[in-house]
């Protein structure tokens, strides 16, 4: 089972990035995934990842890059930059709760994030035009993450019951 989490506020324009995605992606119907969306608390996020195999996050990040940039980070290898992920309203946010849960031995086997770039954070603004179609390829990229991994999986499944 992999674990779709799209993270965001509806209606505070490209923070709202992460659930538009999420809603991409849980419109396919893809088997053998669960997508959630949520606020991006911190606490909530260990809970829903508890006992996961591999879990995929998608966020709106601040960085000096474009609107519409996107970055990929493997949680297990890869240093989380916190300032990407500082736009949340909780104070224990995902930089946070990847953090302590490094420190506690509470990661998934495979924690994979997907940051994109906003523009604007308003609150009642829509989605700006860049992150509109960062969603749409961010979406097919994240699509083809699952496949390969859904393969992968079958793979060590047929391997192990020979």
């Amino acid at each position: 089972m992999i674990t779709f989490i799209g993270i965001g506020a509806m209606f505070r324009g490209d923070d709202a990035a992460g659930l538009a995605v999420c809603r991409n992606i849980s419109a396919c119907n893809l088997p053998g995934v669960r997508c959630v969306e949520q606020s991006g608390d911190g606490a909530l996020l260990l809970d829903i990842w508890r006992g996961a195999e591999t879990v995929i996050v998608c966020d709106a990040v601040m960085s000096a890059g474009p609107a519409g940039a996107w970055y990929e980070f493997d949680a297990l290898t890869d240093t989380l930059p916190e300032q990407f992920f500082s736009y949340s309203t909780h104070q224990f946010g995902l930089a946070e709760a990847v953090k302590l849960a490094k420190n506690l031995d509470l990661l998934p086997k495979r924690l994979l994030i997907t940051g994109i770039v906003g523009k604007s954070f308003a609150l009642g603004a829509p989605l700006s035009a860049e992150v509109a179609m960062a969603v749409e390829t961010a979406a097919a990229r994240i699509k083809e993450m699952i496949m390969a991994l859904s393969v992968e999986s079958a793979a060590v499944a047929a391997e192990y019951m020979k």
